[in-house]
């Protein structure tokens, strides 16, 4: 008998450890050697505003689904989670 299961991202939530949270559809835009640091994601980002060290905090949603043995289904959402400490050694001002 052979199972096959597919999971796939329904959302990712990140706690960003300066007070915001951001929420992207799907997992975001994964990031590449191409875009620059300084890139804003062009669907899921967040702009820390002080310099500091923030602990930011990463759950995703997963729908997920099976098929096997002349059935089909699917699993009540899943979650993943993961957290990991950046620090911000910069924060740009503005003045006018």
């Amino acid at each position: 008998m052979s199972v096959t299961a597919t999971a796939r991202p329904r959302d990712l939530r990140v706690s960003t450890g300066d007070g915001a949270a951001v929420v992207c559809q799907g997992a975001g835009t994964p990031w590449t050697p191409s875009l620059a640091p300084t890139a804003a994601s062009p669907s899921c980002g967040h702009t820390f505003t002080r310099a500091g060290s923030y602990t930011l905090t990463a759950t995703v949603t997963w729908d997920v689904s099976w098929v096997g043995a002349g059935a089909s289904g699917t699993v009540p959402a899943l979650t993943t989670s993961t957290s990991v400490t950046v620090v911000v050694v910069e924060a740009q001002a503005l003045i006018n």
